[in-house]
């Protein structure tokens, strides 16, 4: 059985507004319980109402997290994700082999405050399960993304192929932003869907770099593992990248700026982070756990404060750090003495508000469209999208100034309506101009119904 390693947790929670005047940047801490050690997963119902997940066994709290009564236990795997319904059920992904159907494995739900658990029937081992405000169904593994509209009746896949073989889970997490796209945080990389699912885009991220004040020499994008995604107000997506790195993007992910992780100690040094866990309010604050204690940005991750008041003198093992529908830290140390639940003092801010199905619907491709390759210029690779309002039979080239084929991307493929993308790697090519047109049929009739060329710059 594949031993789960603790990554990076962001629980969206019901959105409420708190006055600007009640928000602290400044977090005192306060021991809410001690035990139950080895949480790894938080969620919750209610500001005093929430659960959590240690190995194979899900607690309940009422009264904020002073205290704690373990649920039935009917789970044989390790717990890998937990997550509240908005019509209040419990959803649980029980991890396991995604080939092999166990009792034990799989996802469960309970209507009745965790009493008793469900085995959704016919929906796959995930890695990571998650509901939108409509009440749809996601999961996630290492064989695709996964969505059901009918409370997991009948479930849909995309048919992704991610990763075999590794130790960590394959997927970590999946989000929805109140624009109207997916996210899915995987070890493959981070992906974006505007239309739940049905085709992705592939996030590329600048070559990470140790020493903030020098970027890197080379210019080339690279899909990186990606942890989690967090969102504020102001429309920024601060991105978990890797074990250490953080990643900022204006544009929903069409350009991506690493962040600064060194942070002031109280000696007036400053150290950097390995990151545990990250929060993002609405406000644009940043929260994470590091192996060192919590840290908080209040401009966008240029500059670190430590945020350990109230906390034991002796560090905390691997904790997770949420907020709870008030505004509230929750923070959860996973092992040792000083194992348990902690919470601020006072609210930090809100989380941003997920957005509801009828959001995303009015993103699917309306007519056929080429878009401008990203980077350009490049080297060596680059990203071409294009859009198409129904099926369509495609064809993609790209040629030199000579109208010399000296590629063959997509070749009379069949392929699905949305947003789609496709890679270009130009490493055997010299520097230049090129061109790259797009050509999509009719499935039926083999006529044309969109065809349009755009120009790209190579520089070596």
């Amino acid at each position: 059985m594949r031993q789960r390693i603790v990554c990076s947790l962001l629980i969206f929670s019901m959105f409420v507004c708190i006055p600007t005047s009640t928000i602290s940047q400044t977090v005192t801490w306060e021991q809410k319980s001690v035990g139950p050690d080895g949480i790894q997963h938080m969620a919750f119902r209610s500001p005093t109402e929430m659960f959590v997940a240690r190995f194979n066994e899900v607690h309940r709290s009422t009264d904020g997290g002073s205290t704690w009564q373990r649920l039935t236990n009917q789970f044989e795997g390790n717990i890998s994700s937990l997550r509240v319904a908005p019509n209040g059920d419990i959803l649980v992904g029980s991890e396991g082999s995604s080939t092999v159907e166990r009792t034990g494995r799989g996802i469960f739900r309970s209507t009745d405050d965790g009493q008793t658990w469900n085995r959704i029937e016919g929906a796959p081992i995930a890695d990571v399960v998650a509901v939108d405000n409509a009440g749809n169904l996601y999961a996630g593994n290492e064989l695709g993304f996964y969505r059901s509209t009918d409370n997991g009746v009948h479930w849909k896949k995309s048919f992704r192929r991610l990763h075999y073989g590794y130790v960590l889970p394959n997927v970590f997490d999946i989000i929805f932003d109140s624009s109207g796209h997916t996210w899915y945080c995987t070890l493959d990389g981070l992906f974006r869907s505007d239309n739940h699912g049905r085709s992705w885009k592939t996030m590329r991220f600048p070559q990470p770099f140790s020493s903030t004040p020098h970027p890197p020499i080379n210019r080339s994008l690279y899909s990186l593992p990606t942890k989690t995604v967090g969102f504020d107000a102001a429309g920024n997506l601060i991105a978990h990248v890797l074990e250490d790195y953080l990643y900022r993007s204006t544009n929903f992910g069409k350009t991506w700026t690493q962040l600064q992780l060194q942070y002031l100690l109280p000696d007036g040094t400053f150290r950097g982070s390995t990151i545990g866990s990250l929060v993002v309010t609405s406000g644009g604050l940043l929260y994470i756990t590091t192996g060192q204690g919590v840290k908080v940005s209040t401009d966008q991750g240029q500059t670190w404060l430590v945020q350990e008041s109230g906390l034991p003198a002796q560090n905390l093992v691997s904790f997770s750090l949420v907020l709870d529908p008030n505004g509230y830290l929750v923070m959860a140390a996973l092992e040792g003495p000083n194992a348990g639940v902690y919470k601020s003092q006072s609210p930090v801010g809100s989380a941003y508000p997920r957005t509801t199905v009828t959001d995303i619907e009015v993103l699917t491709a309306r007519r056929f469209a080429l878009s401008q390759n990203y980077p350009n210029p490049f080297n060596p690779t680059t990203t071409i999208e294009f859009n198409l309002p129904k099926n369509a039979l495609v064809t993609l080239k790209v040629y030199n100034t000579l109208g010399q084929e000296v590629a063959t991307l997509i070749h009379n493929e069949v392929m699905d309506e949305g947003n789609q993308e496709v890679e270009f790697d130009a490493s055997t090519l010299s520097s230049g101009v090129y061109y790259y047109k797009i050509v999509a049929e009719d499935v039926d009739a083999s006529s044309i119904l969109f065809s349009n060329t755009k120009k790209m710059l190579l520089m070596k």
